[in-house]
């Protein structure tokens, strides 16, 4: 018998966390796709300036607003979540100092290992703890939200043949 999981049912309080989890790991799969056809580092390094401005540090700074105010910052997993933040935050900044392979393959994975730990540990153990009015007032923050969900990226380098 095949081993497969199960989706996740996420609370919907959760699910624009949720949503923007699966543009991370579509990011990670564009970086892999650029490195796959040997694009610049350079060319990915922009792309990961670009993904900073316009998604990731407005993601982490919802985390922390929202999740903060159910868990206490010195919980193990909220001090994992804050420092795996700063670490994708200077792994980028790294990055546009020194772009190459390595640092972007480094990245990738860093940041898929966290979105898989925030969706299958952190989420899951808020949704356990925190009370119907904490989860809607976290539901009702996030609608609130206007992202840069239509930005485009400019040079879809992991089309390139």
């Amino acid at each position: 018998m095949a081993n497969t999981l199960k989706p996740i049912k996420r609370s919907a309080s959760l699910r624009p966390l949720s949503r923007e989890h699966h543009d991370g790991l579509l990011f990670c799969w564009k970086i892999r796709q650029g490195i796959k056809k040997e694009v610049t580092p350079r060319r990915m390094a922009n792309f990961c300036l670009w993904a900073w401005t316009n998604h990731f540090a407005s993601h982490f700074k919802k985390e922390e607003d929202e999740l903060l105010q159910i868990v206490s910052a010195h919980h193990p997993m909220m001090e994992k979540m804050l420092e795996e933040h700063e670490g994708i935050q200077f792994k980028i900044e790294l990055i546009q100092k020194r772009p190459e392979y390595e640092g972007l393959e480094r990245l990738v994975r860093i940041l898929d290992l966290h979105i898989r730990f925030e969706e299958r540990v952190l989420f899951p153990f808020i949704e356990t703890i925190a009370s119907a009015s904490q989860l809607e007032a976290i539901g009702a923050h996030l609608q609130d939200e206007k992202g840069n969900a239509n930005e485009i990226y400019h040079d879809e380098f992991w089309l390139e043949k």
